[in-house]
């Protein structure tokens, strides 16, 4: 125990003399690898989707508070949505635009929570946020969740349907729309989230 307790000494000791250099450090790892990870997954704009765009945008943030980094990462996404199509786009910053509106309302604070979400999800333990927010963390660590809960569903019902999302679909009147696909986005991540927040929730 008192093995336990000086290297939490030392620990803080560190962080204390070199914060300065660790926080820009890690908010470089943790923004490069969203980045990455985003195009990775829905990668459509290959003028965005290049390692050297994550790059800069990685090296930005490192100069911006972290909610930033989320806000960038949602624009990312917006980018990719709207080389799919159009429709996809306006459904997809929609989204995102209330979930902004909401998060930053409630819990502005709780940016990391946001952005480590989706990464858990991607790392294939999303029970890890809940479960370490239940112990750390208080009430309003639900809305940051549900936020990055909803980006990943996003992200990933994109990604697997890509041909829907983008296929014209003919009307009665002649002329065409994607508007059936959009609605289908719009429905399915709701309902993920809804299912997710209910289930995960601190």
């Amino acid at each position: 125990m008192t093995t336990l307790l000086e290297m939490k000494q030392h620990l803080k000791i560190f962080y204390s003399r070199y914060d300065i250099y660790l926080i820009p450090a890690l908010k470089f790892i943790l923004a490069f690898f969203v980045f990455m990870m985003i195009n990775g997954q829905i990668g459509f704009m290959e003028r965005v989707a290049s390692p050297a765009i994550s790059l800069l945008l990685a090296l930005l943030c490192t100069l911006l508070p972290v909610n930033l980094m989320a806000v960038l990462g949602g624009l990312l996404v917006c980018a990719h949505a709207y080389a799919l199509s159009l429709e996809t786009f306006a459904v997809t910053a929609g989204i995102l635009f209330m979930m902004y509106a909401v998060y930053f309302r409630i819990a502005p604070k709780h940016g990391y929570i946001l952005v480590l979400t989706p990464v858990a999800f991607f790392l294939k333990i999303p029970y890890v946020m809940p479960l370490v927010l239940g112990l750390i963390g208080g009430p309003v660590c639900a809305v940051p969740l549900a936020c990055g809960t909803l980006c990943y569903y996003l992200i990933y019902y994109i990604k697997n349907n890509e041909k829907m999302l983008a296929r014209v679909i003919p009307r009665t009147d002649g002329a065409y729309s994607r508007k059936l696909p959009s609605m289908l986005l719009l429905i399915f991540v709701s309902t993920k989230v809804s299912s997710c927040t209910a289930e995960n929730s601190p």
